[in-house]
């Protein structure tokens, strides 16, 4: 390490959810082409959100369309929410 790079100061720390869109980003996907694994990478921090009380559907728009159309992604999305202790995911979702 070189002393210039000593004094340089760090970075502030980020948050899960802004790191996760950074190295994961919406952005990123191929959503005219999306699919499951594709959404499920990023399905956590959709429930994170939910659980937080934003709106996720909001920030993340092309997943809650996805998991209206797709069946599986949907019941994962359900399930976490339920291991998380948000009772029946369906609710949540909305």
């Amino acid at each position: 390490m070189d002393e210039q790079s000593k004094d340089e100061p760090l970075p502030a720390p980020l948050d899960l959810a802004t790191a996760l869109r950074r190295v994961l980003g919406e952005s990123d996907l191929d959503w005219e082409n999306s699919s499951c694994p594709e959404v499920l990478r990023i399905i956590d921090e959709y429930v994170e959100r939910l659980t937080k009380g934003e709106d996720a559907s909001e920030c993340m728009p092309m997943v809650k369309l996805h998991l209206e159309e797709c069946p599986d992604c949907c019941a994962e999305c359900d399930a976490l929410l339920r291991v998380l202790g948000f009772g029946g995911g369906e609710q949540q979702r909305a």
